[in-house]
């Protein structure tokens, strides 16, 4: 139950952060460029490119070096630990891909609305920065450490952990084919199934 409800927290907490990042680095971004416009006489000012956005570096951060990187695969994401903190790591990657894949949604043509089904909360429009953060995370998700440790864990003790296991894997594999982003080499070679 605390671990559902720490989880619920932790998905709000990602969601207001990645909008605050986001208003921020568009006021940023919009005086940077008023700066930029005002010292046009100077040769040396710097281009700003409005059309790429950047991931946005706080939630980055902290979504993949500490959520995925320090607590999932260094603390407690290999076969062997106590069943708490096999319990606590699955949940926890359950929570960043519903976070990240939040993005497949977004649609560049603003006419193209998606039709809103009856009952269910209309989808917020993404800025194009959380966007490119969200796209960021999913590719650290499909990362060689991130199988390798899913793939220890079917070789967990405990049931649970194997089959909640095996369902991430399945469910990562599947997005991956639908979205189209690259599982890791090691997993797909014959050569790297073989250890």
């Amino acid at each position: 139950e605390y671990i559902a409800n720490l989880l619920q927290l932790l998905s709000s907490l990602l969601t207001r952060v990645s909008m605050v990042e986001a208003e921020c680095y568009e006021t940023d971004k919009m005086n940077l460029e008023q700066i930029v416009i005002s010292d046009e006489d100077n040769n040396d000012a710097m281009q700003i490119d409005s059309q790429e956005p950047i991931p946005l570096p706080i939630l980055t951060s902290f979504v993949c070096d500490f959520l995925l990187s320090t607590i999932t695969l260094k603390q407690a994401a290999y076969p062997g630990t106590v069943a708490e903190k096999e319990g606590f790591v699955l949940p926890l990657l359950r929570c960043i891909i519903s976070f990240a894949s939040e993005c497949s949604e977004q649609t560049s043509d603003t006419n193209n609305k998606p039709k809103r089904k009856a009952g269910l909360a209309p989808r917020r429009r993404l800025h194009p920065s959380q966007v490119v953060t969200k796209r960021h995370i999913m590719n650290e998700l499909f990362s060689t450490e991130v199988f390798a440790a899913l793939l220890s864990l079917l070789d967990s003790m405990w049931d649970n952990t194997r089959a909640a296991a095996y369902e991430l894997i399945c469910g990562l594999v599947r997005q991956a084919h639908e979205q189209n982003i690259p599982l890791p080499s090691e997993i797909l070679s014959s050569s790297g199934r073989q250890y």
